[in-house]
């Protein structure tokens, strides 16, 4: 039922999945969008440097830093964006200004000025739900409890809603501005209860650097990132903490089958307050893997300490995400 609900949906003209999986991948840029992460920032980065965007130099330590390189990001992000732009964007005309239908209903994403807006939610629709970044279609049952932890602007908790129609999704997004997009963006699905606050280690009200509506890379103040990321472009606001063992312990909730983390480097913090979650539901977790250099050890250190039967897969299509499960 499900799969024919995506079907019809993506059969529709004005739906964006439509789009993502019937159009043509014209240019280099779209074609390495799911190659490993390395292959695919050099093949981006020699077109950068034949189209002078950057010095062969400037890749070299982009590429070097596993293209986390905090001085490029930016530079490198418009430049795909440029790209994408000219050979895919303009092509969809079913993009309004704002908004996009997405599973027969209208979604939105924040407008602006230029292009971001269109780029950000092509780009999130086609890596979180068209390449399924995250396994969902592997892991969510129909009736799954799904955690989203880093909601922002819920394209991932309206995909595992539709994968789990008898189930429900918990999605966390602490950015206030984000979080009132994220909302909208849910009010058509009552399997999805969204909480505007973060998951963490700890219960508390801690300062937050917003980088803006549906931005991604806002930060808490305890992140490895806070002291990079609050130089750029944002403001500095308030936002409450919870942990995933206290949220399930207040809520009743009887189990937990799937979590999504992407927390800009507050992965571990979280594991943390959810080591007694883990150890009890044994839920399969799907998490950013690549924020801090040693998440390939830290993360799944952390996940055999909760339970030393979990198993963790690292995945490199899209970015390198972490699966970890146990066979039982």
């Amino acid at each position: 039922m499900i799969a024919t609900h995506i079907e019809e949906t993506a059969g529709t003209s004005e739906d964006i999945l439509s789009f993502l999986t019937r159009t043509p991948k014209r240019g280099l840029v779209w074609r390495t969008e799911h190659w490993p992460s390395r292959m695919r920032h050099m093949a981006r980065g020699i077109k950068g440097i034949a189209k002078g965007a950057w010095s062969p130099q400037e890749l070299f330590r982009f590429l070097r830093s596993g293209g986390t390189e905090r001085t490029m990001i930016d530079r490198y992000g418009r430049f795909i964006q440029e790209e994408l732009w000219g050979t895919h964007l303009r092509s969809a005309p079913f993009i309004s200004p704002s908004s996009v239908r997405l599973f027969g209903k209208e979604f939105f994403f924040p407008a602006t000025e230029d292009n971001e807006g269109k780029f950000g939610i092509l780009s999130l629709v086609d890596g979180i739900i068209r390449a399924d970044e995250y396994h969902a279609k592997e892991y969510i049952k129909e009736d799954a409890v799904v955690i989203d932890a880093g909601a922002n602007i819920g394209t991932f908790s309206v995909f595992a809603a539709t994968r789990a129609p008898k189930g429900h999704v918990y999605a966390f997004e602490p950015a206030k501005d984000t979080f009132a997009l994220l909302k909208k963006n849910t009010a058509g699905y009552p399997n999805i209860t969204v909480i505007n606050m973060g998951l963490g280690d700890a219960v508390a009200q801690r300062t937050i650097f917003d980088m803006g509506e549906g931005a991604g890379g806002s930060v808490f103040e305890d992140s490895p990132f806070y002291g990079d990321v609050s130089q750029k472009k944002g403001f500095h606001d308030s936002a409450a903490v919870v942990t995933l063992d206290g949220f399930a312990a207040d809520h009743g909730l009887s189990r937990i089958d799937f979590i999504k983390i992407d927390t800009e480097g507050y992965e571990r913090k979280i594991l943390e307050g959810g080591a007694s979650v883990l150890g009890r539901f044994h839920p399969i977790v799907s998490m950013s893997a690549y924020h801090n250099a040693d998440d390939k050890e830290v993360l799944p250190a952390m996940m055999r300490a909760a339970d030393s039967r979990y198993i963790c897969k690292l995945y490199k299509d899209a970015e390198e995400d972490m699966v970890c499960y146990i066979n039982e």
